[in-house]
């Protein structure tokens, strides 16, 4: 967001997975089928971005899960052959209790999103996705660790930019909080997730308390399902932790 000429898509295929004829989750089955909200849709929105000439970057930030079983899509189009592909990850014991703490949120909650779903956990589906990504379409996918990021995160973002073919700048890693909510943002489904976001600075590490959860807590602080995602996830993360980025 902080490049010139730069658009940044938010989630698209969300409005498949959620809310489209194709759609793939039951979370909001009660609100109408958004009929011009399918797979091809969404590409061709993609497209759109990609062949406007006053365009010179389109970044687009998605989940694995919501190409759950579509993964051909991307290999059917030019345009994601051509595309640099970069991953984020985060360790279970950290992301999925955030998942759920989410769910607990009165704002989130409001969105509609009341529950938690262990199948958005989606670590099986990003490993699957890197994969089919190096053997199909990018050979070097640039995979981050969140914490990494956090640690170091000038070194990081220049490692990355180096990976991705952009040019890192001073102000990817600290910025001035957003005084109005970015055009991709102004959903307020996506707000409600990108709360801290919208006030952020930087990426700053605190000296809180690690969110992960201790093998010798789990069973009392959160649920079984939450602990068996975990753990379900876990050697999904290991190996995609084999290909991030590794500062010399």
């Amino acid at each position: 967001m902080t490049l010139p000429s730069t658009r940044l898509m938010s989630e698209p295929f969300s409005t498949a997975y959620f809310f489209g004829p194709q759609r793939q989750s039951r979370r909001y089955e009660s609100q109408e089928i958004d009929p011009n909200g399918n797979y091809d849709d969404v590409v061709k929105a993609i497209l759109d971005q990609a062949n406007d000439d006053s365009i010179d970057l389109v970044f687009v930030k998605d989940m694995a899960y919501y190409l759950r079983g579509r993964l051909g899509l991307l290999k059917e189009l030019r345009l994601f052959r051509d595309a640099r592909h970069s991953f984020l990850i985060r360790e279970p014991r950290k992301a999925i209790p955030s998942l759920y703490r989410a769910s607990q949120n009165p704002e989130i909650r409001s969105s509609g999103w009341d529950y938690f779903d262990p199948d958005e956990a989606g670590f099986k589906e990003l490993y699957e996705m890197y994969a089919f990504v190096k053997e199909n379409l990018d050979p070097s996918p640039v995979v981050v660790e969140a914490d990494d990021l956090i640690e170091s995160p000038k070194e990081i973002m220049k490692a990355y930019c180096d990976g991705v073919g952009i040019k890192y700048e001073e102000d990817m890693t600290s910025w001035k909080a957003l005084g109005e909510v970015p055009e991709p943002w102004q959903d307020v489904w996506v707000q409600a997730w990108r709360k801290g976001a919208l006030i952020s600075s930087g990426f700053i590490k605190t000296d809180r308390p690690s969110n992960a959860v201790s093998s010798n807590e789990c069973d009392v602080t959160y649920p079984s399902d939450v602990i068996k995602a975990i753990e379900e996830s876990q050697p999904f993360y290991q190996k995609m932790c084999c290909f991030k980025i590794r500062l010399v």
